[in-house]
């Protein structure tokens, strides 16, 4: 059976949009780790 481009490209946008959602959350957590660092 053979996957039409659209859904296929829909499915790396997806994949995308996760990725740098996931970049974001650890950006995120390694500035909280080092706000949480130099207060120590």
């Amino acid at each position: 059976m053979a996957s039409s481009p659209e859904r296929e490209e829909v499915f790396r946008f997806d994949i995308y949009v996760m990725n740098v959602t996931l970049d974001d959350c650890m950006e995120n957590l390694a500035q909280e780790e080092s706000e949480r660092f130099i207060k120590l």
